[in-house]
């Protein structure tokens, strides 16, 4: 098992602050080296809990996920334990409007809170300083701070101030994360019960394909020509589905992309944890929810979400909804939701153990998983070809080249 200590120093670290749920751990500082925060790992002793529930080191994830789910109707090496398929969009046009596709996070917030089912929730926001960008999560139970967190983020979040608030308070609470950040909550709730003493209700999960350091935005502010230490507002996506990227500085300038187009203005790649991720879809979750990416939901005049629940309760909750027309439910097969997310689940499900053989080969530490994707190897040379391809483009952007040599391959 990997330690804190080894988690960091192997660029494994994802930032996600879940090590200070022991005080003397709490140090969570600013990494220019790793651009994400990371813990004071000389404050981490060898015996430390923060060893123990550490997603960077990786989890047990088929374990993990029959322990949590034993109503579960069905298991898939490529989506986990699956009680329930449908897809979702919410009824509430305002919560259409600034979502990224049908809404059904903020719609599962509003609803547990309405019907007591929780005392409070957690969101994360941008947050800009003179420094730039940065996140805050936070529990809450006020309307407008939930609209407010709408859209996807894109980058490393600190989770620090959150679970400094989940250990002093006293209600319940439903958690919205990463994949990753989800199975770390678990072996909290696992390894130090007394933590949350059973706080958290609910948790949900985003579908995750990995996510970029802050260099990325301060890169994507510098194409955008907006000046990163002195802006008002950013998002990745919102504004309706697919969204768009935005930058709004203190000036009042707006600078708009569309969502993915610019996902090609840098040659930044995923941070290497992400590259070795075997969660594509939140597997520890009690609710996992994902884009709708086929056509006869693009088509759609509604934006829709891929809803996944992993046992009877979660389905439930889901089915209550419906009924009382705050989300519209639809039928989606196993085989629809792998669709959708076909280029994620190929990269972390079929593609893993070829890719976890090459970064052995390479000198890397890999996190460690109980299973979870395909153990058949692919074979290395698709691997080592994206491997250069990853080096190559981050080469391109250092020398400030990438987004003109990208922009003239998509006219030809």
């Amino acid at each position: 098992m990997l330690s804190v200590r080894r988690v960091v120093n192997s660029k494994l670290c994802i930032g996600c602050g879940l090590c200070s749920v022991e005080t003397q751990t709490g140090n969570i500082k600013f990494s220019k080296k790793n651009d994400c925060y990371i813990p004071s790992i000389t404050s981490i002793s060898n015996d430390s809990i923060a060893n123990k529930i550490c997603p960077g080191k990786g989890y047990n994830i088929l374990e993990s996920g029959k322990k949590l789910f034993p109503d579960s109707k069905q298991y898939d090496i490529d989506l986990g334990y699956i009680h329930s398929i449908s897809a979702v969009r919410s009824t509430d046009r305002s919560i259409l409007r600034d979502a990224s596709s049908g809404g059904i996070i903020t719609s599962l917030l509003l609803y547990l809170l309405q019907e007591k089912i929780v005392d409070k929730v957690s969101v994360t926001k941008f947050v800009c300083t003179t420094s730039g960008v940065s996140t805050k999560t936070f529990l809450t139970s006020n309307i407008e701070e939930i609209f407010a967190a709408q859209g996807s983020k894109y980058c490393p979040v600190n989770y620090a101030h959150l679970i400094n608030e989940l250990k002093q308070y006293k209600g319940r609470v439903a958690i919205v994360a990463t994949p990753c950040v989800i199975a770390g909550i678990r072996s909290i709730e696992e390894n130090q019960p007394a933590c949350f003493s059973s706080k958290i209700e609910f948790t949900i999960a985003n579908f995750c394909g990995g996510f970029k350091s802050y260099t990325n935005i301060k890169k994507l502010a510098k194409v955008h020509k907006v000046d990163y230490k002195n802006l008002k507002d950013f998002r990745f996506r919102g504004g309706g589905q697919p969204g768009s990227l935005r930058f709004i500085s203190n000036d009042g300038q707006v600078a708009e992309t569309p969502y993915p187009k610019y996902v090609g203005f840098t040659g930044q790649s995923k941070m290497l944890r992400c590259h070795l991720c075997a969660d594509a879809t939140g597997e520890l979750a009690d609710i996992s929810c994902g884009d709708a990416w086929i056509p006869r939901y693009e088509e759609d005049q509604y934006p829709w979400s891929v809803v996944l629940t992993r046992s009877a309760r979660g389905t439930a909750l889901l089915q209550n909804m419906n009924e009382k027309n705050h989300v519209v439910l639809d039928q989606m097969s196993i085989e629809e939701v792998k669709l959708s997310q076909r280029f994620n689940l190929k990269s972390k499900k079929t593609r893993q153990a070829a890719r976890m053989r090459l970064y052995k080969l390479l000198g890397y530490r890999r996190p460690s998983f109980d299973g979870g994707y395909r153990e058949i190897d692919t074979g290395l040379s698709t691997e080592i070809q994206v491997y250069l391809k990853h080096q190559f483009k981050l080469f391109l952007d250092k020398l400030g080249l990438y987004k003109t040599i990208y922009s003239c391959s998509k006219k030809n």
